[in-house]
């Protein structure tokens, strides 16, 4: 009930109004706001197979271990790094107990077997074009577009503080257990070592490593050793062993899991509720009935579900990136152009725009109509949103 509870909506939900949203996942997430579960699916959640692998090699299955963390990083390339540290902790451990040279080949060759088709495509796909296109598109990203992930000063809070102090307590508690204890220890060390570096050197490469991204699998299992502590101090107790203690014990742990499905399926049912009176549910409605091939629609940047909820292209989207250097340049020029429009409400832009880009509709504010310029018209209003539709060809002015 302990393990449920601690990660259940209702915590959340409480620590987010008692304190802040930085205190959401206080007890399952990592730090720089990037966990493995979260509200949405989506390829970071394969990380539990991190977990799944530590739980495999400390019941002695070090190939399968392997393989599960290497899944994760096939999954999501960005746990290259984390999949990386716990083979190499993985081979330490298993040359400290069994001193076995071709043990320590074989698991190499075996990680070294299965990373390399994610290794390939990784290299392939995100490999630079040039070395100064690779570093203005990867300043893009940790300036511009994902600093809370990728910049030290945006995450380093007091919620890291709290997060040093569980796994400090973690590590006191596995002294004992030299699978857990190591994996911990290990992966906190690299961790803390590799951020040292980013925070004395600065630059984009590592940063865009994530190597703070470790503590997406040490702060989750630092808790859970935390309970685990906990759950075992109760059950040494003399208490345990009254049957009247250990009923209600029974009782107040199924109430408390109860009460956590039950809130869990209200905050569930009122998200929906939530999606559901989206304003933009019309919007999307509308593109969705009335799409056409050729259709290109200028959004503001931020409305990031248009294209999964509509079925048609958007320009650009703030959420969605590219991740080589040439597309991740044009994907920011393509923001700058959209944003520029959106801020000024200036039609001569929006002729540039269309004439260069190809533009066939414009979704803005209803509110915004102003904005209506010459070479459009209204093809769609309701409360919230209006699309124009760009009926004649533009040149470019």
């Amino acid at each position: 009930s302990m393990l449920i509870g601690s990660h259940s909506a209702a915590l959340r939900f409480a620590l987010s109004r008692a304190l802040s949203a930085n205190w959401t996942y206080i007890f399952e997430d990592g730090v720089a706001d990037q966990r493995i579960l979260g509200p949405v699916f989506q390829p970071s959640v394969f990380g539990v197979l991190m977990i799944a692998s530590i739980c495999l090699f400390i019941y002695q299955r070090p190939y399968l271990a392997i393989l599960s963390a290497v899944l994760a990083a096939t999954f999501h390339p960005t746990y290259l790094l984390s999949a990386g540290v716990l083979t190499v902790l993985y081979m330490l451990l298993t040359w400290k107990v069994e001193r076995s040279p071709g043990k320590i080949i074989s698991l190499a060759a075996t990680a070294l077997i299965f990373v390399s088709p994610i290794l390939y495509y990784a290299f392939d796909s995100f490999s630079g074009t040039s070395p100064e296109l690779a570093a203005r598109a990867r300043e893009i990203l940790v300036s511009y577009r994902i600093p809370h992930h990728a910049q030290i000063d945006q995450w380093l809070d007091a919620t890291v503080a709290v997060k040093m102090t569980f796994l400090l307590a973690a590590l006191y508690l596995s002294r004992r257990s030299r699978g857990v204890f190591s994996i911990l220890l290990g992966s906190a060390l690299i961790a803390i070592l590799l951020t040292a570096v980013q925070a004395l050197l600065g630059g984009s490469f590592l940063a865009l490593i994530f190597p703070w991204r470790l503590s997406i699998f040490i702060l989750p299992l630092s808790t859970t050793v935390i309970l685990a502590a906990i759950a075992a101090g109760i059950s040494a107790s003399p208490l345990f062993h009254s049957t009247a203690w250990l009923n209600a014990l029974k009782i107040s742990s199924g109430a408390a899991i109860l009460a956590a499905v039950v809130i869990g399926a209200i905050r569930f049912k009122l998200d929906l509720d939530r999606k559901a009176a989206n304003p933009e549910r019309g919007l999307f409605t509308h593109i969705y009935t009335h799409k056409q091939p050729q259709d290109l629609y200028l959004t503001p940047v931020k409305m990031q579900d248009f294209r999964l909820e509509s079925g048609a292209p958007a320009y650009v989207d703030f959420k969605s990136i590219p991740y080589k250097d040439t597309d991740m340049l044009e994907w920011y020029r393509r923001v700058q152009i959209a944003d520029e429009f959106y801020q000024s409400g200036d039609c001569e832009r929006l002729r540039d725009a269309v004439a260069r880009e190809n533009i066939t509709h414009v979704v803005i504010e209803t509110g915004q109509m102003s904005l209506a310029c010459p070479f459009t018209d209204v093809s769609y209003q309701d409360q919230y949103f209006t699309i124009l539709r760009i009926v004649q060809s533009v040149p470019s002015g």
